[in-house]
């Protein structure tokens, strides 16, 4: 088992007055608050190295204060710059509201500037961030399969042409070839689908926040599919877990000192 650490970044200076009901714009984001949070969060993953984790992943949202992160790779390269041995990861690039040879040349760069110690992750999106970057929600399953397969061809082949439903691509060759082959990507995984999906593509699945019961479930499908389906047996590495932990000396003292934020 291998621990890292994980975090929304997510901005603390909305009122208490101000419920989920409400439009959270940015009339209430301070830029001097935003800058600091960044810089409390950048101090809590460089710690992690001295720690002793395995590393770290940031995550990423558009037009909230949940996630003040709207691109995970800004963030990971500068941690990159800040960190010696410990893997960083994303998880992940919002795939279908980018192109995905960008998000490819992204991920070959940052491997290459950690010396091989990037994790890339691919996830889906909410639907308000469509709607407001002006794409059709009710198409994102089919434009991240698209993206996705554009992605993998980028980091393993040489030279390509692509024609789909989105995207029509001519004599694409990603300049640099990242380090690890493969370049190791991750992504959550909940629904049948999406779990057949990685299953297929051989992709290591995420859970968040959730009771043992659940991740044992989609593991345990995961793991089925792969092997009935596509031929193959994920291991320990496929699986990955994500749980909220605050530690104390008591457990009495973790719920009293964490209360507030849960």
């Amino acid at each position: 088992m291998k621990f890292y650490s994980f975090d929304e970044t997510t901005y603390p200076g909305i009122p208490d007055d101000v419920g989920p009901e409400a439009r959270q714009t940015n009339k209430y984001c301070d830029p001097q608050l935003a800058a600091q949070t960044y810089q409390e969060h950048m101090d809590e993953w460089v710690m992690c190295e001295d720690l002793g984790f395995e590393g770290v992943f940031t995550n990423e949202h558009h037009f909230t204060y949940f996630n003040i992160n709207p691109s995970c790779t800004v963030l990971a390269a500068a941690l990159i710059a800040k960190t010696k041995t410990m893997k960083i990861g994303v998880i992940g690039h919002v795939l279908p509201l980018r192109h995905p040879i960008q998000t490819a040349e992204e991920f070959a760069q940052l491997d290459v500037l950690s010396g091989g110690r990037f994790i890339g992750g691919i996830v889906r999106g909410v639907p308000q961030e469509y709607v407001s970057y002006n794409i059709d929600p009710f198409s994102s399953r089919e434009r991240f399969a698209e993206s996705y397969d554009i992605l993998h061809k980028c980091l393993t082949e040489e030279i390509f042409d692509y024609k789909g439903e989105f995207y029509d691509l001519k004599a694409v060759s990603v300049w640099p070839k990242p380090l690890q082959d493969p370049l190791p990507i991750w992504m959550p995984a909940g629904s049948a689908e999406t779990i057949e999906f990685a299953a297929q593509r051989h992709i290591p699945i995420a859970r968040v926040g959730n009771p043992t019961v659940v991740f044992q479930d989609a593991f345990e499908y995961y793991k089925e599919v792969a092997k009935e389906k596509f031929g193959w047996d994920p291991g320990p590495e496929n699986c990955i877990g994500s749980r909220y932990i605050h530690v104390a000396e008591t457990t009495e003292k973790a719920i009293e000192e964490c209360r507030d934020a849960v």
